[in-house]
């Protein structure tokens, strides 16, 4: 039925990622089929976070974390340098 209209008595129930495919079934049991499906995949995760998904989001805070503190000791060195150069200047000085 690729590229056709789905009858009306049809309803969306998932996309498969994989396969690049969408999910249909008759209406009541797509829901069901849809609800079934997601309480499967929370289960299987679990609770919390994955190892995988853990190490990806600390590696992302130290990324960040890294990124902003070469931002500020670049941003201050260039402030340091732009003092340092407007005091030799008033005082005379060259470099």
């Amino acid at each position: 039925m690729s590229g056709t209209r789905m009858p009306r008595r049809f309803g969306y129930a998932w996309y498969r990622i994989d396969m690049g495919q969408e999910v249909w079934m008759i209406i009541p049991l797509n829901y069901i089929a849809s609800w079934a499906r997601r309480v499967f995949y929370i289960l299987r995760a679990g609770a919390g976070p994955t190892e995988i998904d853990q190490a990806y989001s600390d590696g992302y805070a130290r990324g960040c974390k890294d990124t902003g503190d070469n931002y500020t000791r670049h941003a201050m060195s260039a402030a340091e340098r732009a003092w340092d150069d407007t005091m030799r200047f008033n005082a005379g000085e060259s470099r």
